[in-house]
């Protein structure tokens, strides 16, 4: 069988590609590469995988790049290996093949596109092995098994074939009784580690006037080294053909003359119509298989993609081939998450297994919930347990009334063992691309920690328990555990290594490049290391191809990376003061980082000139506004308000509560100094203003913590209050409605409390008493649970 070469067309040249369903990935020449358009060769990243040939030798490769193939008024966006000396043009893997559903039509030498109707493609495939009866082995051992790896790959699924094809044999076997031998005609010669064709005749002469097929079985006396497998063949005008395979390292193999290789049975016409059959059946098949894999269209699919904003159409259909091409790292639904194959995710604990008695479930949502355990262990997520571990379930309201299944793991978190990893110092790469990036694409891993599985022998530690189902463990990291945002971290960073302009942190991706077409390839590099480590994301949550960007309290623009602005809201929304009640607040702010503002007691003198004299009103004046308008910008720029040190400098989160709102401080302390990284303040909501005090404190606390959460997961951080709420809410058994979501929103952090009294709380207390007006994020936090008085 000839070898299959196709002509494509690469930024206007054209080359000649060997279609090799064997090679795993796109290879081109340099010789093809060097005479690209130079704004496609300045695309080619330095990027240099380790390749082998055939034979062994390690290939000398230059690098990577994204090329837009034209082939047959169509195009193809793909990744190639650039190779110098390489001894083809280029190379197109089965990668190719399979992302673009292309089946290889072998004995006309050409693609048969999905586009074709069923009946279309039976008709080649009948016509073909009509035409081609004479090369059935080769058929079977090429077209059909690429046409199977790829599509059994595609579709997941266990193709009947080799079954078929084995019982189509055993028939032949039991119908024919005569036995003939297959003869070496010629000497042949095979290189090591080679396979060739060798023709074969019944008799040491080939016989001219016989034309028939016949089934070939290796002898039981083949040379040594020599691997010949069973095979169809046809015998015509006195020429048939095996495929014969030279194992050997280093040697090359004489056939002689003569040499007998297979035995021999005469296959008659109804055995071949059983052939044909098979290979209609099995294009029957492909078109079913596929078609239940993956049943979106292309448009389909990319109406799941916000494009709009994209104005040029040449970059739009690049971008919606390129994300058509990598389309099974995209879930297709809330079950479709992806499972990392090389990490196993390990839970250390201290102490004897700790088991909690289980919650009781309302009525109305037992159905619930035994439907959502069952499609858990389907979906292998869980399994049934009988540990000595058992957790809790809480079953959380979600803004679309629909349930969330949580368990609290807060015992078992007591005796979870932090996991430290390395994380990227983010100010660094960040200050390193602010002034050179205008295109930032962000992703959303979906259910990011589903898709890490837990070590065997610790799945047990993750066993919940329901009165409904009985009790159950995790296949894989659980949402709640303290160390869940490592589990996924680690993987993450192992598997991006080495990539540029990538930022994540947890379940978020973020790509910036300077300019498109290095944007397209630094996300075919993503979502290549994606598929790498079988990782979906969530197509909805993509924001592709964005000038502007929030990221870990960030705004990342074209020119600069700047805080975001609402952290720095409640101290730029600070008024006049009415009161001298009012003033002091201020002061107190202001004073508690007076050591960062140059001149403070200069700048704030006529402010504290008002409060001497013990006054009862305020006299305001244009002097003491200037005052405070300067004392607000040094509060909320350098060297007080500062980016993130993700690698060396602890968290702090401050918090406190009054009867007119809510107020928090994440600071930073850095090189012995605590620095401002945001400010967080917000007014009550009527229900909220029933609150007792420790409620008040405790709302404070959890509604601020979620709000900086992106930087407290996976490390450890200092919880500033100055009441012991937080106390209540960590012994508080059984909770329900908003107490479970609170739980929820904190179980996973790992912070130690450090109690703070009033008088040094001077900052958030005034961010609490005088908050800004900023609208409560959760409206459905209002509580109606919580109204029953539940006193620590």
């Amino acid at each position: 069988m000839l070898p299959v070469f196709e002509n494509f067309n690469a930024g206007n040249i054209y080359f000649s590609a060997l279609i090799d369903s064997g090679a795993t990935v796109n290879v081109i020449n340099t010789s093809v590469f060097n005479k690209l358009p130079n704004y496609i060769k300045r695309r080619m990243s330095n990027i240099c995988p380790n390749l082998s040939s055939v034979t062994g030798h390690d290939l000398n490769v230059k690098g990577t790049v994204y090329l837009t193939l034209r082939k047959d008024d169509r195009n193809f966006y793909t990744r190639f290996i650039v190779c110098k000396n390489f001894p083809y043009e280029a190379i197109i893997g089965a990668n190719f093949l399979k992302a673009n559903k292309i089946l290889l039509d072998v004995a006309n030498s050409k693609f048969i596109y999905p586009t074709k109707t069923k009946s279309e493609i039976n008709n080649i495939q009948a016509n073909k092995v009509k035409e081609n009866i004479g090369n059935m082995k080769e058929y079977r051992e090429k077209q059909i098994q690429e046409i199977s790896y790829l599509w059994k790959k595609l579709a997941n699924i266990e193709t009947p074939r080799k079954k078929t094809e084995d019982n189509i044999l055993n028939s032949i076997k039991e119908s024919h009784n005569e036995k003939y031998y297959g003869f070496v005609v010629r000497k042949t010669k095979i290189p090591p580690k080679s396979m060739q064709r060798v023709q074969i005749s019944q008799m040491l002469e080939p016989v001219n006037d016989k034309n028939e097929t016949w089934v070939a079985s290796p002898s039981e006396n083949l040379p040594k080294n020599i691997v010949c497998e069973e095979q169809i063949i046809n015998y015509e005008k006195g020429e048939g053909y095996i495929w014969v395979t030279n194992t050997h390292e280093n040697d090359l193999i004489t056939l002689s003359k003569g040499t007998c290789l297979v035995e021999i049975q005469i296959i008659s016409e109804s055995d071949i119509n059983n052939w044909k059959n098979l290979e209609k059946n099995l294009v029957n098949n492909i078109s079913v298989h596929v078609d239940k894999e993956f049943s979106l269209t292309r448009s389909q699919f990319l109406e799941k993609f916000e494009l709009s904003h994209i104005t040029d159409v040449s970059l739009k259909q690049k971008l919606c081939d390129l994300l058509w091409e990598y389309k099974d790292v995209f879930s297709t639904s809330e079950d479709d998450i992806g499972l990392i194959p090389f990490y196993e995710h390990a839970i250390q604990t201290t102490g004897p297994p700790v088991a909690k008695q289980p919650y009781r479930i309302p009525y109305k949502h037992k159905e619930w919930l035994i439907n959502k355990i069952h499609e858990l262990e389907k979906n292998q997520i869980i399994k049934p347990s009988i540990s000595p571990y058992s957790a809790p379930v809480i079953l959380v309201p979600k803004k679309n009334n629909d349930l969330r299944l949580v368990v609290d793991y807060r015992a078992l978190n007591k005796q979870v063992v932090s996991d430290k990893f390395p994380l990227p110092r983010i100010d660094e790469i960040l200050d390193s691309i602010s002034n050179k990036n205008k295109i930032f694409t962000s992703l959303d891993l979906t259910q990011g920690y589903h898709q890490v599985k837990i070590k065997a022998a610790d799945i047990f530690k993750t066993a919940f328990s329901t009165s409904e189902c009985g009790s159950y463990e995790y296949l894989r990291v659980p949402f709640g555990l303290k160390t869940s945002s490592s589990a996924l971290c680690r993987p993450l960073l192992h598997l991006l290594r080495g990539l540029n302009n990538i930022i994540h942190f947890v379940d978020d991706v973020i790509a910036m490049d300077k300019d498109a077409e290095d944007h397209l390839m630094t996300l075919a590099n993503v979502f290549e290391k994606f598929r790498e480590g079988n990782l979906k994301c969530r197509p909805e949550k993509v924001n592709l191809f964005q000038t502007k960007l929030k990221f870990l309290g960030v705004v990342v623009t074209q020119r600069q990376i700047s805080p975001d602005p609402e952290k720095i809201e409640s101290v730029k929304n600070i008024k006049p003061p009415q009161t001298i009640k009012q003033l002091r607040g201020i002061l107190g702010l202001m004073s508690y980082f007076r050591k960062f503002i140059r001149n403070y007691a200069q700048i704030a003198k006529p402010l504290t000139d008002l409060t001497r004299g013990n006054p009862q009103k305020i006299t305001w004046s244009k002097l003491a506004q200037s005052s405070l308008d300067h004392l607000k910008k040094a509060l909320t720029s350098e060297p007080i308000l500062c980016l993130p040190d993700f690698q060396t400098g602890q968290f702090v989160v401050t918090t406190d509560a009054s009867t007119k709102g809510i107020g928090a401080i994440l600071s930073q302390i850095i090189n012995g100094e605590e620095k401002v990284i945001a400010y967080a303040s917000r007014t009550l909501t009527p229900g909220e203003s029933n609150y007792s005090a420790t409620q008040l404190e405790l709302l404070s606390i959890i509604h601020h913590l979620e709000k900086f959460k992106h930087y407290l997961v996976g490390r450890k951080f200092k919880l500033r209050s100055d009441h012991k709420s937080l106390q209540y809410l960590q012994t508080f058994k059984k909770p329900s409605g908003i107490l479970a979501r609170w739980i929820l929103k904190i179980q996973d952090l790992d912070y130690e409390f450090e109690h703070l009294k009033g008088k040094q709380n001077a900052p958030c207390d005034y961010l609490s008493r005088f908050p800004d007006n900023a609208p409560l994020e959760n409206e459905n936090e209002e509580i109606n649970t919580v109204k029953e008085k539940h006193d620590p």
